[in-house]
């Protein structure tokens, strides 16, 4: 049913319909003016019948010049008997010579048989002059019972209903075909013009406009079509802003994460540089604060460089099947001694059934050690921390890193995974901001996610979720 109503929507279903309204329009048209063409000649013919001319009309006449020409126009004439019934005279045109009638003959033709080709009528002569008969003839096929047709005026007004009626539909016909062009060409012009001008406005930079008519489903499918094509553009518009905002917001937290180091070791190396550093134990605290600077600076930039690495579209993961049980397991056991020394409750729940995924154990093992590590490095002695992985979450395998430590900042939720994002407690330690972010990455290049949660008893839990690839 659906694909039947598309298809009286479309173009060619519009075309359709409009050559059916127009081939019914003309129809009733030139139905009005058929029957107003045979109302028109039927109406002529009757105004066209005179009474009939008699011999006896040709008698009476004072003037025969007027009566004569009459009976010409009707293609008639008139014949002068004499006595004997001899043709003496003819009035007229005639249109057969004949010399003279037989009594019989004229009783023939003054039955005036429907069937011969003229019609008969005789009257004697009066007056003074010398006896005969008037014998007048008219084509049968003008004469009505006691009207003839007058075929002059019924020529001229078969020519007149003729042309009106002609005129009249040639009229018609082109005033339906032009409406019919005008209302085919509206509705496919419109959609068009509203599309040629939405194009100018993306073109201008302009990601905001969108086309809004209702047209043939073709056209629909063209406007559908841009509008989802102007969505990606306006979003690729705001990435590419958000991407280069975020870039300068990169660099610009790089420039000052690299500037304190860059100055102390500067100062520290000046410093000993000018002798102003006579002491040796003081010169070895300057050597040391110079090391630590550059580890923290190497740091950095080896941080810097792999975030920038798993952000490049080119770069792909190692992925191997892997039991990720195991790979938790060996993660954490790789970071207990440092849970340990800081005397850290560690509870671990683990299930001993493997749980398939495809790794790539280098960035995966990276990312859960920078979540363990953090927990380590931020959170004082003494405090609880818990590692849960379960499956068959979701269609997946959800991992909880948690500890019941500081806390990160309700403010910082929202931008926790951005890089160069540091609380409080990060920001007077080694940290480079960029942890979060490459954990993030990782995970989202194994088609997972990773989620910042809180509760009364935890106050940062890790949620990492994956999803079944085996």
């Amino acid at each position: 049913m659906s694909r039947q109503i598309i298809k009286l929507a479309n173009v060619r279903g519009m075309m359709i319909r409009h050559y059916v309204i127009l081939a019914v329009a003309l129809s009733l048209a030139g139905s009005v003016i058929v029957f107003y063409l045979f109302y028109g000649l039927e109406k002529n013919y009757d105004d066209s019948l005179t009474n009939l001319v008699q011999a006896r009309d040709v008698v009476e006449a004072q003037d025969l010049g007027p009566i004569i020409k009459r009976i010409s126009e009707y293609g008639g004439w008139v014949e002068v008997l004499n006595d004997k019934k001899e043709v003496v005279q003819t009035l007229g045109k005639e249109k057969e010579s004949i010399g003279g009638y037989t009594e019989d003959q004229l009783q023939q033709f003054l039955a005036n048989d429907p069937n011969s080709d003229f019609y008969y009528s005789i009257a004697p002569l009066t007056g003074g002059g010398p006896s005969g008969y008037y014998l007048l003839k008219l084509p049968m096929e003008l004469v009505d019972g006691n009207h003839i047709v007058n075929p002059t005026q019924q020529n001229r007004g078969i020519a007149l209903y003729l042309a009106t009626a002609i005129g009249a539909f040639a009229a018609v016909t082109v005033l339906f075909i032009w409406g019919y062009s005008r209302i085919t060409s509206a509705r496919i012009n419109r959609p068009l013009e509203q599309l040629h001008a939405g194009m100018q406005e993306v073109m201008g930079g302009n990601y905001g406009a969108r086309l809004h008519f209702d047209a043939a489903y073709e056209f629909q499918s063209i406007r559908d079509t841009f509008n989802y094509m102007v969505d990606k553009l306006q979003l690729a518009d705001q990435e590419k802003k958000a991407y280069e905002n975020a870039r300068h917001q990169l660099l610009s937290d790089l420039a000052h994460d690299l500037r304190t180091p860059l100055s102390t070791i500067g100062g520290f190396a000046a410093a000993l540089r000018d002798g102003m550093v006579p002491q040796q134990e003081k010169q070895l605290s300057y050597l040391t604060a110079i090391a630590q600077k550059s580890e923290r600076m190497n740091e950095l930039i080896d941080s810097l460089f792999d975030y920038t690495i798993l952000n490049q579209t080119s770069f792909t993961l190692d992925l191997v099947q892997t039991d990720l049980c195991e790979v938790v397991r060996e993660v954490a056991a790789e970071h207990y001694a440092e849970l340990e020394e800081k005397n850290f409750t560690v509870i671990c729940s683990i299930p001993e059934e493997p749980l398939i995924h495809l790794l790539d154990l280098k960035h995966f093992k990276r990312a859960l050690a920078n979540l363990i590590v953090n927990a380590i490095k931020y959170n004082p002695t003494g405090t609880t921390f818990r590692i849960r992985l379960e499956g068959n979450c979701a269609g997946g395998s959800l991992l909880e890193i948690a500890d019941n430590g500081i806390g990160i900042e309700a403010s910082l939720w929202p931008v926790v995974f951005d890089a160069f994002v540091r609380g409080d407690h990060a920001r007077h330690s080694s940290g480079t901001g960029l942890g979060l972010a490459i954990c993030r990455r990782i995970v989202e290049l194994h088609e997972g996610t990773i989620s910042l949660a809180a509760s009364e008893s935890e106050r940062t839990v890790f949620r990492i979720w994956l999803p079944n690839t085996a």
